[in-house]
Parts: structure tokens; sequence; C-alpha cells
């Protein structure tokens, strides 16, 4: 890993203090509450590491051959597959209720935990490929690939939370997720709450990244 630089060692090293404390709230509420329940949300959570690391590739590909497009493209769709599992973590609030043995407030703190890493790791990896993709094609397309990105990843969210397809099955069972997915392009009214939804989605995505982008530059300026 000679390639990271200082300042990505400690980037990855905070983010995965982050993922630390989140797993270990919930080890504490497992023990506590002698419950299982929530180890869902540390299988996303890896799912949601695996976009950084294949973000962190892609920049030193195109570090080592920025003139390569094939192994860069390559790498971008599988990153791209896979960005959905950052945000998706997001709507595991859906599970939240009232269970006996632990108080609310410590599940509510254990979804927010957790949903914080997915955004802030999908953001993280998000930027190091737009910034990629800034360098090899300018910063106009870099926006319009970004904004791409961000919606794709909220439909498929949708997909995942909904539909009950992984990102993995776009590989493995391929024929069955089209399947499911043309009715959805053939029709868009008839299925005008899956769009209103992951619009949604992409709007609150869009403004975090902005935000997250623009705090980092006024730290950097001050």
């Amino acid at each position: 890993m000679t390639f990271l630089t200082k300042h990505k060692v400690n980037t990855l090293g905070l983010l995965g203090l982050n993922s630390l404390v989140a797993v270990s709230l919930y080890i504490f509420r497992m023990y506590y509450a002698q419950s299982s329940l929530y180890l869902f949300l540390v299988w996303n959570l890896f799912l949601a590491w695996l976009p950084l690391v294949i973000s962190l590739l892609i920049d030193q590909i195109f570090r080592r051959k920025p003139t390569k497009s094939a192994n860069l493209i390559i790498l971008i769709a599988l990153w791209l597959l896979l960005l959905p599992n950052t945000f998706y973590i997001l709507t595991d609030f859906m599970h939240l209720r009232y269970r006996a043995g632990m108080p609310i407030w410590y599940d509510v703190l254990l979804l927010i935990s957790f949903s914080w890493n997915g955004l802030i790791l999908g953001i993280t990896s998000l930027a190091i490929v737009q910034k990629t993709v800034k360098q090899k094609y300018g910063s106009a397309p870099s926006w319009i690939f970004t904004a791409g990105s961000i919606v794709i990843s909220s439909i498929g969210v949708y997909i995942g939370r909904f539909f009950r397809w992984n990102s993995w099955d776009v590989i493995l069972t391929p024929k069955n997720v089209v399947s499911d997915i043309i009715p959805v392009i053939a029709h868009p009214l008839f299925y005008a709450k899956m769009y209103a939804s992951s619009l949604v989605l992409a709007l609150f995505i869009f403004t975090a990244y902005l935000t997250v982008l623009f705090f980092h530059k006024w730290v950097q300026d001050t």
C-alpha cells in the first residue's frame, strides 16, 4: 500500500475508527440484551467498505497509467455496482422499534452510528472517483458523473430494499434482475413511488456530499 499518502492513511484510520465505534456499540448491545438483533448492520458495514477499497484501486491505476481506460472503466463499473451498499444503511432505520431488554435511545444511537459510517464511506469513495474522472475528462463531466452515480445508487438502494436484490445478484443471476427492472423502466408512472423515493434520497446524498466537500475546502483554506 505504498501508494497511500499520509493524508489517505490518516483518513482511512479515522474511517476505521468510526466503524470500530459502531461495531463496538453493536457488540455491547449483543451482550447486554443477549440478542444478535441488528447483526445485519455489521454485514452492511462490511459491504459499505468495498466501494472505498475499489475507489483506492481506481486512483492507483489512474496514477500509474493515466492514459489507459479499459481497466479503469471496468473498476468504475464494479465500484458503481457496489456503491449503493454504502447508502443502503441509511434505510436500516425502518427496523427501529422498541425492543425488550434495551432502551430505544440506544438503538437510535446504534443506527445513527452505522448510518453515518455508510454515508461517509460512500461520500469518501465518491470523492476519490470523481477526482479521477475530473483529471481524465474535466470538471463538468466529473460532476455529471457524480450526480448520475448518486441517482443510480439511490435507485439501487430502493431496488435492494424493496425488490430484495443484492449487488452480486447482477453477476450471479442477471436474467432475474433484468426481468424485475425492465417493468420499472417500461412503466415509470406505475413505479412513480420508487422514482420519487429515489429522488428524495439522491437529493439528500448530493446535499450531504456538497456539504462535506465545502467544509473540507473551508478547513484547508483557514
